[in-house]
């Protein structure tokens, strides 16, 4: 296991506090009625920059942490608050210069191209997938509004009945198609997942056509008794995220218990694996850390040429065999809640505890820190950042750095500085490496901030 074997070989810098270079508050939190929006995720943009998606809106931020963009503008955002059950922020995907995502939408958007044909009915109220040109800060892409030379997820483009039934809740890109996963709003909803191909034109600089012969259907689940669509009309009763693993394998991970492998070409499931309790099991399986009003989306699949793929899979941190899905190996996952590569080896963390696997499932070191997990941390190398929760700090956000060093035969976990955030954050908060800086979204603030 050499540290040299991981790919980008630069640590994040090192320093004493954090300083704000710039940052922007979070209008769209919901205020103290319907609570905050969930903590959006951050992204690095190829220009240097900073993305941030809370749910609501994407929010573009320059180098220095200055803002750029706001999609959609303030004039044409949500309205009000949405229901409970939709303060949802899903990750974003950027490829070719378009930030993709799905987006809470109560209102019209105008994308850049204007086309008189759109159906100006369909006014949203789902989650949809948009994509922002990341240049101009425009709509480039909108689910209710496909164009004339393509049109979005089957059930979106054409009637506002059909635009209500599904939620987009994942989205990836990588350079010949987006791949969406999508919830139905059906009385047994399914989870879908779907590829678009890009396409353009005279007429619209941007359009998806459908890449796949059909959509991939991974699994059903009843709904509680009592409960029908039309009393969740917004909600999205599952959060997934979608990976690829750098061998031809589309990977979608779901809070349900349930991960799978497709052929991101055909979309023909390859595998999928679940827990002990799933969904066509007495219901769904959702750790008890998922179990979280804002319905934040999981972990991605963690899988890399000759290893495992390691997910959090219903009650366990597993390694599963990358061409047929069977178990390798698991632990407990206990309070774990995030999992990512950080150099040649798995790292999971949450609650106080932050522990490193081996690709053959062998613990390298497991940390019980005096700090609580907060949010997603960001992996650069053989270094990891995670935000936590100090008591001793003043407003309680703290960076606590881990590295793994070598030691012998295989690498070790090894605790680093714990660094203050700046007081004008607060947990819980999500972290991204961009360049030699670092950014941090809270559910009120995003800001990119510089070690001293």
């Amino acid at each position: 296991l050499a540290l040299d074997a991981a790919p980008g070989a630069e640590r994040p810098p090192a320093g004493e506090r954090l300083v704000e270079l710039g940052g922007v508050d979070l209008p769209e939190s919901a205020g103290e009625e319907a609570g905050p929006f969930a903590v959006g995720h951050a992204l690095a943009t190829p220009d240097g920059g900073l993305a941030v998606a809370t749910g609501a809106a994407v929010h573009g931020l320059d180098h220095a942490g200055r803002p750029r963009f706001r999609v959609p503008l303030p004039a044409t955002a949500v309205g009000t608050a949405p229901p409970t059950g939709a303060r949802f922020a899903a990750r974003m995907s950027c490829r070719d210069g378009v930030l993709w995502t799905p987006l809470w939408i109560e209102r019209w958007l105008t994308p850049a191209r204007d086309d008189a044909r759109r159906d100006r009915a369909l006014a949203g109220r789902f989650l949809a997938l948009v994509g922002v040109d990341l240049a101009g800060g425009r709509v480039a892409w909108w689910d209710g509004d496909p164009g004339p030379l393509g049109r979005g997820p089957e059930g979106f483009a054409l009637a506002r009945p059909l635009a209500e039934g599904r939620h987009v809740v994942a989205a990836l890109a990588d350079g010949a198609r987006v791949y969406v996963a999508l919830m139905t709003k059906e009385q047994e909803p399914r989870l879908l997942v779907d590829a678009w191909a890009r396409d353009a034109g005279a007429a619209q600089a941007l359009a998806l056509r459908p890449a796949w012969a059909a959509a991939a259907s991974l699994f059903t689940r009843e709904r509680p008794d009592g409960a029908d669509a039309a009393s969740e009309p917004v909600a999205a009763e599952v959060a997934a995220a979608l990976a690829l693993d750098g061998e031809g394998r589309l990977l979608v991970t779901t809070d349900a218990g349930v991960v799978a492998a497709l052929d991101p070409l055909t979309g023909d499931p390859l595998w999928v694996a679940q827990a002990a309790a799933g969904p066509r099991e007495g219901g769904f399986a959702r750790r008890a850390a998922a179990r979280r009003v804002d319905r934040a989306p999981p972990p991605p699949a963690v899988g890399w040429p000759g290893g495992p793929v390691a997910a959090l899979l219903g009650e366990q941190l597993v390694g599963l065999d990358p061409a047929t899905g069977a178990a390798l190996w698991s632990h407990p996952a206990a309070d774990l809640a995030w999992v990512t590569r950080v150099g040649p080896a798995v790292v999971a963390y949450g609650g106080r505890t932050i522990a490193a696997f081996g690709p053959d499932g062998v613990e390298l070191g497991r940390i019980a820190a005096h700090e609580v997990v907060v949010g997603e941390g960001a992996a650069q190398g053989a270094t990891l950042l995670v935000p936590a929760r100090s008591t001793r700090a003043a407003r309680g956000l703290v960076v606590s750095r881990l590295e793994l060093s070598p030691e012998g035969t295989a690498p070790a976990l090894r605790r680093g500085p714990v660094v203050p955030a700046p007081g004008s954050l607060a947990p819980p908060a999500n972290l991204a490496i961009v360049g030699r800086r670092l950014a941090v979204v809270t559910p009120a603030r995003a800001a990119l901030l510089a070690w001293e």
